[in-house]
């Protein structure tokens, strides 16, 4: 005489919200990866402003020298200075590519701590309803044994009255 468990009346709700946690967790990680990518070009900006800086120094210490030196003529002093206001022209746009691609990265670092604020939400309203669901399953089962347990009561009077009865009959 058992009966079944009925179904869980928010399944549907239970099974849209682990959907919805599921596109949060992918765009999280589609979040991650375009950080991880702007991190990538940020690093690759940095060493080639780093490259342009050094050239910069090792320029500006060979004009020093040149200064230094008693030989030097005033042609070949102005060349250099040209040539130095061109490299550090090149230099400054180089910073302004770094600042910008910062930017870049600390846009892609906040989205991505948003991402991950959703998907901790979805994951606790997922986590609430199969609590929810655990809780009404239990309290459904015992429902449900409590139902099982009224029916054999009434079959067992019923047989009982109806052996009484029989027994009247033959007396």
């Amino acid at each position: 005489m058992s009966t079944s468990i009925p179904i869980y009346p928010l399944e549907q709700i239970l099974e849209i919200k682990i959907k919805r946690q599921e596109e949060a967790e992918k765009e999280a990680i589609q979040k991650r990866e375009l950080r991880d990518k702007e991190t990538k070009t940020l690093k690759d900006l940095e060493d080639k402003r780093d490259k342009v800086r050094n050239h910069y120094q090792e320029k500006l210490q060979q004009i020093r020298i040149v200064l230094d030196e008693e030989g030097s003529n005033t042609r070949e002093i102005t060349q250099m200075r040209d040539y130095m206001k061109i490299v550090k022209e090149k230099l400054i746009k180089e910073e302004g590519l770094v600042v910008e691609q910062k930017k870049k990265v600390d846009a892609a670092d906040q989205a991505l701590e948003i991402a991950l604020k959703i998907v901790k939400e979805k994951r606790l309203e997922v986590d609430k309803i199969k609590t929810h669901k655990d809780e009404w399953l239990v309290q459904s089962i015992k429902e449900l044994r409590k139902e099982e347990e009224k029916l054999l009561d009434e079959v067992g009077t019923t047989m009982f009255y109806g052996r009484k009865l029989k027994d009247r009959k033959y007396e």
